[in-house]
């Protein structure tokens, strides 16, 4: 059992190992994100229609701006892995994350229901405090990144 124990203190001193599986989560997360909202446009339409700023919008303009946000999630998700862009898109992608819980908030506040369908068909679920948790790991993820990226 103690030796178990300073194994683990031994893999938790590795930086690097954080690191990388900070790295790696994150940029599954935005891949498989990116990906939904190109291929189910429409349940990214449903997800972000009651957001009151976009009323303004027709869905045809939504649809190209999740599509372009799925393709920026994507590139994100690419451009974490080049060590010389990993701090700034770990700050792009923690300001991102910081947009998506305003939304959250906004939604969960003013108890208006609404489904994240950010992935899509693969994990559509109602948006609760848990949703907005979720985002506060990444940003916590992000910052790790952004600290320990040259």
């Amino acid at each position: 059992m103690i030796l178990m124990l300073k194994n683990l203190e031994k893999f938790l001193k590795n930086e690097s190992i954080i690191l990388y599986f900070c790295i790696t989560f994150l940029s599954l997360t935005f891949l498989i994100a990116g990906l939904g909202k190109i291929l189910d446009t429409d349940s990214f339409l449903k997800s972000i229609r009651p957001m009151p700023f976009l009323l303004k919008f027709t869905n045809s303009e939504i649809v190209i701006f999740g599509i372009l946000l799925g393709i920026l999630e994507m590139i994100l998700a690419t451009l974490i892995w080049v060590s010389n862009f990993r701090k700034l898109t770990a700050i792009v992608i923690l300001s991102l994350l910081f947009l998506f819980s305003g939304f959250i908030s906004y939604l969960l506040v003013n108890n208006i229901p609404s489904k994240c369908s950010c992935f899509s068909l693969l994990c559509e679920r109602v948006l609760t405090p848990m949703s907005l948790f979720q985002d506060v790991v990444l940003m916590i993820f992000s910052i790790y990144i952004v600290r320990k990226s040259n």
